[in-house]
């Protein structure tokens, strides 16, 4: 009966629960906020056109009047297709006057850059095919070899799903990365261009931390930051963080619409992702690209949309079915629910009392285990701390009785107990310390039994050591007295025997051959 009152409920407030993180819906209704504003960034951005139009009409000499025609095909190259083309033909005229070579250069590159956004391939390979790339200088082979990137990648995304795609990828790849090689290391540029390539090449961390060292750099146009947020989100959909993913192509969209960018907008980016849990803001983002895309007049782009709209509308009409379906459906469920409602109350009632009788129970209980557990901490800390001084204390002993040997040999030296010379011998001493040691080794490993095999997987397989039965190497035995929180060198060497600089370099020794930093080899040790 609980169950069904869950699932009733559940029904019942389906409609007040987001899908989407937090984060994500923040930057959509930012999206929504930029996009009232879409005719102020177009205002602008024909005042600028205006004014660029006049200057050109009393402009005199090809060099200038190339000049003006140059910056109009920059303004229009992403806003409107036709009107680009016809500034960047004119280009190729002024620039066949004057017989400039770089600028007839960056004519053709103009010129190519309308084909391919107007989805004519093979005229755009022919307009940039004439250029000889050793013979520009770096701004411009940077330039030629971005175009030719696009060229081939809007070729891989038209033959998408042939056998012709990766051949296109790889040539596009290629060129992103004679980009990299070509643009300085510390410039936004070169970060763009090396996230571009590592989420082309699928390596999408790489990308997503190329991204990361681009936006250090504040001195960014806003198409550049649409098309790099852009790439980005596509590195996040590909380690299938879908959330990540709408943040970037919203923030993509954001920049696009500050650019007045048409050519090609994160919009219907962003609707391909969110139409599933968004039908009504997904079919206006996708109508708005649509607008967008008809404008700037690119083939292609679509195409692109042309296969996404009609599934966004159906779903968006199923979901308007499925709702209506839904208000009738919750209006029979409510009827039901009131009347388990009135059942479940007297049900409910008496269970209480059993669970607040199961509560306390659970109260006791739970008092008495952490009591359990203080006293089980406690003694294993004074067990520890017990074996430790017990050693130490052995150790000591060890240390005062090498110093008497010490002294009865003086003595004997001196001729005072010459007869005390021959019972006398070293390896009494060396005999005792080596059973010590034996003590030790089978008393720790009784402690803890896995402690070679612990530690053993702390190094490749080339450093790993089995010890006899029972007994631990020198440089085990160092990290076993670690392991009993013994944690000075001194008090390590003086058990050892070892002067403190030889303990030292054990040690280091040892933690330059783990597969673990120097500094988390000990804490591993303690929890062995």
């Amino acid at each position: 009966m609980k169950s069904l009152i869950i699932i009733l409920l559940t029904i019942c407030l389906l409609p007040l629960t987001s899908s989407a993180s937090d984060e994500v819906e923040f930057w959509l209704r930012k999206l929504d906020h930029s996009l009232e504003h879409k005719d102020k960034y177009e205002n602008v951005k024909k005042h600028r056109i205006a004014y660029l139009r006049r200057s050109l009409n009393v402009a005199k000499g090809p060099v200038r009047r190339y000049k003006l025609c140059h910056s109009l095909f920059e303004e229009y190259k992403a806003y409107r297709n036709d009107s680009a083309m016809a500034y960047a033909w004119q280009c190729m005229q002024l620039a066949e006057k004057t017989g400039n070579d770089d600028m007839m250069v960056e004519a053709r590159c103009a010129v190519a850059f309308c084909q391919i956004s107007a989805g004519i391939m093979n005229e755009a390979y022919n307009t940039i095919s004439v250029i000889n790339p050793e013979h520009l200088d770096v701004k411009q082979k940077r330039d030629y070899y971005s175009l030719c990137s696009k060229l081939w990648q809007e070729n891989a995304n038209y033959t998408n799903g042939t056998p012709y795609c990766d051949n296109y990828k790889k040539k596009s790849i290629a060129y992103v990365d004679t980009l990299v090689m070509l643009t300085p290391k510390n410039s936004a540029e070169y970060w763009m261009h090396m996230c571009t390539l590592q989420m082309r090449t699928g390596q999408w961390e790489k990308s997503i931390e190329a991204f990361r060292n681009f936006q250090k750099y504040g001195n960014v146009d806003s198409h550049t930051k649409a098309m790099t947020y852009a790439v980005v989100a596509w590195a996040f959909t590909g380690q299938g963080q879908t959330d990540s993913a709408k943040v970037y192509f919203a923030r993509s969209a954001i920049y696009d619409n500050i650019s007045c960018t048409r050519e090609i907008t994160a919009l219907y980016l962003l609707a391909k992702l969110i139409y599933k849990d968004d039908y009504n803001r997904a079919s206006r983002y996708i109508h708005l690209a649509l607008n967008d895309i008809t404008f700037y007049d690119s083939r292609q782009r679509k195409i692109d949309l042309g296969a996404i709209l009609p599934l966004i509308e159906q779903d968006r009409y199923e979901a308007i079915r499925s709702q209506r379906n839904y208000f009738m459906l919750a209006a029979a469920l409510f009827v039901v629910l009131l009347a388990v409602s009135l059942l479940s109350v007297r049900f409910v009632r008496r269970k209480n009392a059993k669970i607040m009788q199961a509560r306390n129970t659970i109260s006791e209980n739970l008092a008495q285990l952490r009591e359990v557990n203080r006293q089980l901490t406690e003694a294993n800390k004074i067990k520890n701390e017990y074996i430790g001084m017990s050693f130490c204390a052995n150790s000591e002993l060890l240390s005062r009785l090498q110093k008497l040997f010490t002294v009865l040999d003086h003595k004997i030296v001196a001729h005072q107990y010459g007869d005390l010379r021959a019972i006398i011998d070293r390896t009494v001493l060396d005999t005792e310390r080596d059973s010590m040691y034996a003590s030790f080794d089978a008393a720790f490993l009784k402690l803890f039994p896995d402690f070679i095999e612990k530690y053993n997987l702390l190094f490749d397989e080339k450093y790993r050591t089995i010890p006899r039965k029972n007994s631990l190497t020198s440089e085990m035995r160092i990290f076993a007295l670690i392991r009993l929180g013994i944690n000075d060198s001194e008090r390590i060497a003086n058990f050892l025997n070892y002067s403190v600089h030889t303990v030292n370099t054990y040690k280091t020794r040892v933690k330059n051959r783990s597969l673990l930093d120097n500094s988390k080899f000990e804490p591993a040790i303690i929890a062995i």
